[in-house]
């Protein structure tokens, strides 16, 4: 490797000298009071056209060594998406790292805690953390999530994992096709919003609202998906309902009217669409619309501590 580096230091070297060189003899012709002969002039012109080709043909080599660094994969790099695919199907076979996916979500929403006491390094490779969070938050939903459940924090945070390979591993993660995750997963997602420190943290909330969105709605991505489960779906909304109640208890709003207007026939939605501010402030009475079956209706009645009202 330190040979690698010499080798190319050195041609970078010569190559900058080449070019000054060739800077100067521009200013020495346009500057020489000279009168060439016929036969000299033509001797300028055949070596300005190789002077030309030579130029043309390292840009060229130059470009195609910038392509094949840019999409040679190391080694490193492969083997991180053989393990992201890998770790995505143990998830499917209910093979979760929660203590893994809890520090990877909770350092890529809130990013690493700054401390007085950080030496200037320190502050440096948080630095680099913090962009690389950033960066991370800003894939698709899908890819965040297959990121949390793939790698310890230690494998990608700065210091361990090259610029190149990070950058590597965002543009072939971000590619993959998407999928449905099991319904535990979504479970836990919930379970993480609702705790601290990802309580209060609006882009994980958004964050899990997209994920639930698209766990019903394939058509709100673009890339393709396997539609879930109708059990998954039913279980995602009794969880979503749950939630809810559980924020009507803190709010000391658990005495509210709660009024479900639901239309048979529809598919089950994952998540609840209220204004609990204007909902609560106005009336006290929650109303929202729902679409699922009688079922599952008698299901949620029956596992909560709330009074409904059903409208059809």
């Amino acid at each position: 490797m330190h040979g690698l580096n010499m080798t190319t230091t050195t041609l970078i070297s010569q190559l900058e000298a080449l070019f000054r060189r060739v800077e100067a003899m521009r200013d020495k012709i346009q500057t020489a009071q000279i009168r060439p002969a016929k036969s000299q002039l033509e001797k300028f012109e055949t070596l300005a056209i190789k002077l030309t080709e030579a130029a043309t043909k390292v840009s060229e080599e130059i470009r195609a060594l910038t392509n094949a660094h840019t999409k040679r994969p190391s080694e490193q790099g492969s083997n991180l998406v053989s393990q992201a695919q890998s770790s995505r199907e143990s998830v499917a076979n209910g093979q979760l790292n929660l203590a893994i996916l809890r520090r990877n979500l909770t350092l890529i929403f809130e990013g690493p805690k700054d401390s007085a006491l950080d030496s200037s390094q320190i502050k440096a490779r948080k630095k680099v953390i913090r962009e690389r969070c950033k960066t991370i938050c800003g894939l698709d939903p899908d890819t965040v999530l297959m990121w949390a459940v793939a790698f310890a924090p230690t494998v990608w945070t700065a210091g361990t994992m090259s610029t190149d390979t990070f950058d590597y591993l965002v543009e072939e993660l971000d590619s993959e096709e998407s999928h449905t995750w099991p319904s535990d997963m979504y479970k836990v997602l919930h379970t993480l919003g609702a705790e601290e420190p990802l309580r209060g943290c609006n882009a994980y909330h958004d964050f899990v609202k997209a994920i639930d969105d698209r766990a019903v709605s394939p058509s709100n991505s673009g890339r393709p998906r396997k539609r879930m489960r109708a059990e998954d779906r039913e279980e995602v909304l009794y969880l979503k309902f749950r939630g809810l109640l559980s924020f009507l208890q803190q709010h000391e709003a658990s005495g509210s009217d709660l009024k479900m207007i639901c239309p048979w026939g529809g598919v089950p939605v994952p998540f609840i669409d209220v204004n609990l501010e204007s909902s609560l402030g106005l009336s006290g009475r929650l109303e929202f619309t729902l679409q699922s079956s009688k079922a599952l209706i008698r299901h949620i009645l029956a596992s909560s501590a709330a009074t409904a009202e059903v409208s059809h």
